[in-house]
């Protein structure tokens, strides 16, 4: 992005004697010039004067419907296909409304930085994206209701012929245009190759890439190369679904191989074929693969999370995951308090070695933990937050205040647990899973404490340890699930924990 600021600039020519009225379909376009977010000028007519079909998407960043509408990824999609990458038939110009008058600002809003927008519209955008500065350009065109989409169909001279589609998918979109402009040719093997930021657990990825077919014709074999630096580490042949294919903007899930990765080190893939054809060089065949390094490390087998709400608490709901993607903890939604903030503490049992992710989120997609965004009306009384501690006092995750819809979190649990390893090989627990008595043997060890706690850390039954054997009969709760049993000496000292699982 350009960080000078710009003015922008509109110039109207009127195609045609229409007012101000929203021109039906079959009326001439109205022509104007408009500077991108990233100080590029867009003329309608030169695009037009090309032979290309433009797509409008008239839109405003505090309009919940326009950003539903970008956030299905329709009009990005098509661009791939039709756009300079694809068949360089089709231009997509959004013009967007912003709370900010001045061009910088506006900018800022576009990219997400501001609390006066639902989200980010240039964030995965490869299409221009252009502030209506004042709405001139909504008001040349009478635009009264976001979003709407109208579609140019060129004539040949440097003017065009309008149709109002609405919201369409990237499928409808095409048959739309076909319909009203004539059909589209597109490219013949083309494809773009899509990746999700991973979250990496003790240096181990798991690839999973994304094939979207944007091209004519069906995919039926792709080439996938993983760089580490700049060199190729990994590469994949998929024949799809072993003899099948992708039909057009249809998409194929991928796994890669497991790869060791070093957080010091860059990763990109790249898409070197596509039904036997090598690919040119783009934003759809060459991306870079993003990681989590998970960092932050839990001492204890047992971690408090620690969640304090705005005043609009009906809207926060929160969970703790596993690596395999297992809700071991939840929480949420809150009651709403005007006053005073909603507070509250859960213990969760964890595992040694495994990863977790935490996830926090605003139901209604605004504000998070602080709904103070003018000129949307609401108040924060009081900003919320969150955390996650271990027993020692070690701060695994943390935040709050504003937020846009969710915000994660990640820690690991050490592989070992400070616990005397001599004393854990004397202790065995069993049957496990058991149906109903479980019998823990301490083996030496005379005197401490048997803690059972369920998935959440809630206290089930805390026994003195008074002979070699004891028992505990799990049928007499009428309950079944995962717990965990802790072996402590006289001091709390912590010297095995087991989870077991009751059937």
């Amino acid at each position: 992005m350009k960080s000078s600021k710009f003015m922008l600039l509109v110039t109207f020519t009127f195609m045609n004697l229409f007012g101000l009225c929203q021109p039906p379909d079959g009326s001439s376009a109205l022509d104007f010039t408009a500077m991108d977010a990233n100080g590029d000028t867009h003329t309608l007519s030169d695009y037009l004067a090309e032979g290309k079909v433009v797509i409008l998407e008239f839109s405003g960043t505090a309009c919940a419907p326009c950003e539903y509408y970008h956030e299905t990824k329709a009009l990005e999609h098509f661009y791939s296909a039709y756009g300079p990458q694809g068949s360089n038939e089709v231009m997509i110009l959004p013009l967007i409304t912003t709370g900010e008058v001045d061009y910088s600002g506006a900018v800022d809003e576009l990219n997400g930085e501001l609390q006066t927008t639902f989200g980010s519209w240039t964030e995965g955008t490869h299409y221009p994206v252009i502030p209506d500065l004042y709405g001139d350009i909504h008001e040349l065109y009478d635009i009264v209701g976001i979003p709407t989409v109208l579609i140019i169909c060129p004539d040949g001279e440097g003017g065009g012929t309008l149709y109002e589609s609405g919201t369409l998918n990237e499928f409808d979109m095409e048959t739309f245009i076909d319909l009203s402009c004539g059909s589209l040719e597109g490219k013949a093997d083309n494809g773009r190759l899509e990746y999700t930021e991973s979250v990496v657990c003790e240096n181990q990825l798991e690839p999973v890439f994304v094939l979207r077919n944007v091209g004519n014709n069906d995919i039926s074999s792709v080439k996938i190369e993983i760089l580490e630096d700049d060199v190729v580490i990994e590469t994949i042949t998929e024949l799809i679904g072993g003899g099948g294919s992708i039909p057009v903007f249809a998409t194929y899930t991928i796994n890669a191989p497991t790869i060791t990765c070093n957080s010091s080190s860059d990763y990109k893939a790249r898409l070197v074929e596509v039904n036997g054809v090598t690919t040119e060089d783009s934003y759809l065949t060459e991306i870079e693969m993003n990681q989590i390094y998970v960092e932050e490390v839990c001492t204890t087998p047992q971690v408090e999370v620690q969640i304090t709400t705005d005043n609009w608490g009906e809207q926060i709901i929160w969970e703790l995951l596993n690596m395999s993607g297992d809700v071991i903890a939840s929480g949420g939604p809150f009651g709403n308090s005007p006053t005073v903030a909603v507070q509250l503490t859960v213990n969760v049992n964890v595992e040694a070695g495994e990863c977790y992710e935490f996830i926090i989120k605003d139901t209604d997609n605004d504000y998070g933990l602080c709904t103070a965004a003018p000129p949307f009306g609401f108040t924060c009384e009081y900003e919320g937050s969150y955390k996650i501690v271990d027993q020692n006092g070690n701060i695994l995750v943390s935040g709050g205040g504003f937020f846009r819809n969710e915000e994660r979190g990640y820690f690991k649990v050490l592989a070992s647990l400070n616990i005397d390893e001599n004393s854990e090989n004397e202790i065995t627990i069993y049957p496990n899973p058991t149906k109903g008595t479980l019998t823990i043997n301490t083996g030496a060890i005379n005197s401490g404490s048997i803690e059972i706690t369920d998935v959440v850390g809630k206290q089930i039954v805390s026994l003195p340890i008074q002979s070699t054997l004891s028992h505990f009969d799990f049928s007499a709760y009428n309950t079944k699930g995962i717990y965990f049993v802790s072996i402590k000496d006289l001091n709390g000292s912590l010297l095995k924990v087991e989870k077991v699982i009751v059937q």
